[in-house]
C-alpha cells in the first residue's frame, strides 16, 4: 500500500513538472521599444501592474494558438496611455481576436501563417483602430480612446486574411 501512495505521489509530481513545462514554452514575449523617454515611479508601477494581466491573457493566446505570439509597443506608446490612465492591456486585446481564430480548425493555419506577432503603435485615430497585417506582423496603431477593439479586430482580420 505504501508503495503505490509513493508511486502515486512520484506520478503526480511528474504530471506536475510536465505542467509547469508546458506553461514555460508558452510564456508571453513582450517588448517595448525605447526611445530613452524615462517613465516615472508611478509609471513604472502601473506598467508592472499592466504586465501581470497581459501576461495572464497572452498565456491563453499563445495556448490557444499552439506557439508564442510577442507583442511589441512602439516607443511612442506607453506615456500617452500611462497619461490618459488606460490600460496597456488594450494591446492584448488584438491579440485575442487572433486567438479566436485559433479556435477554430478551419481558419487557423491560415491566421498563423499571415500574422507571428503583434505590434501596438500609438496614434489619435480615435474610437477605431487602424490595422495592417506586413512582414507577418498585426500592425495596430491607436490611442487611448478607442472602443469595440476586440469586435473590431476580429471582423477586420475575418475580411482580410
Amino acid at each position: 500500500m505504501k508503495l503505490l501512495l509513493v508511486f502515486m505521489i512520484a506520478f503526480s509530481g511528474i504530471i506536475a513538472v510536465q505542467a509547469q513545462a508546458k506553461d514555460e514554452q508558452f510564456k508571453p514575449k513582450i517588448s517595448y521599444a525605447n526611445d530613452g523617454e524615462k517613465l516615472t515611479i508611478k509609471e513604472r508601477k502601473k506598467l508592472k501592474s499592466n504586465e501581470g494581466y497581459m501576461e495572464r491573457d497572452l498565456t491563453r493566446v499563445n495556448k490557444d494558438c499552439g506557439k508564442v505570439i510577442p507583442i511589441v509597443f512602439d516607443k511612442k506608446f506607453v506615456k500617452p496611455f500611462m497619461k490618459a490612465n488606460r490600460s496597456l492591456t488594450m494591446c492584448t486585446t488584438f491579440a485575442q481576436g487572433i486567438s479566436h481564430f485559433c479556435k477554430d480548425p478551419d481558419v487557423k493555419d491560415t491566421v498563423l501563417k499571415a500574422v507571428e506577432k503583434v505590434q501596438c503603435m500609438y496614434g489619435e485615430t480615435g474610437k477605431d483602430p487602424k490595422f495592417e497585417v506586413k512582414n507577418k506582423t498585426f500592425l495596430v496603431t491607436f490611442g487611448p480612446n478607442i472602443s469595440n477593439s476586440w469586435q473590431k479586430t476580429k471582423e477586420w482580420l475575418e475580411n482580410n486574411l
